[in-house]
């Protein structure tokens, strides 16, 4: 499953389960997995670790919750964060970083980046209809020929 995030946005984030690396099964729950222990991938670039100081808290079964700030998620595209913490299996999450018109048209459906609506295209909620529910539309422009009304 992939994760989408805000560009330039900070955000708190389960990752996990950590298990036992001998059995692969007993959720680990009293890890110590600090800032170097915590792994970015941004795009095409270098491994890195993230920016944010941190030493991620257990929640629950094996999941912590780690914080990105926004130097973590300012760059758009792939965003891969791998933990490899000793005593526990190596635990990774993928995550999709878009721009912010983008995540909110996809996400909570206020932004305008993925409408194709009138609404999407103008920026703006249209004029009410006219007569017979057909929109206003005005030709300033047509066939190279300007045209006033």
């Amino acid at each position: 499953m992939t994760i989408f995030m805000r560009q330039s946005t900070a955000v708190d984030l389960a990752i996990g389960p950590f298990v036992d690396q001998t059995d692969g099964f007993t959720a680990e729950t009293a890890l110590t997995i600090t800032q170097p222990d915590i792994r970015l991938k941004k795009g095409a670039g270098a491994w890195a670790q993230k920016n944010a100081a941190q030493t991620l808290l257990h929640e629950e079964n094996g999941w912590y919750e780690v914080s990105l700030d926004t130097t973590d998620t300012n760059t758009l595209g792939t965003l891969v964060i791998a933990v490899n913490e000793a005593g526990a299996l190596p635990v990774w999450l993928e995550c999709c970083v878009l721009t912010a018109n983008e995540y909110d048209g996809r996400i909570s459906g206020t932004g305008v980046g993925s409408r194709a609506d009138v609404q999407g295209w103008l920026g703006t909620v249209p004029s009410a209809p006219t007569v017979a529910g057909l929109p206003e539309v005005d030709v300033i422009r047509a066939g190279g020929v300007q045209w006033f009304p």
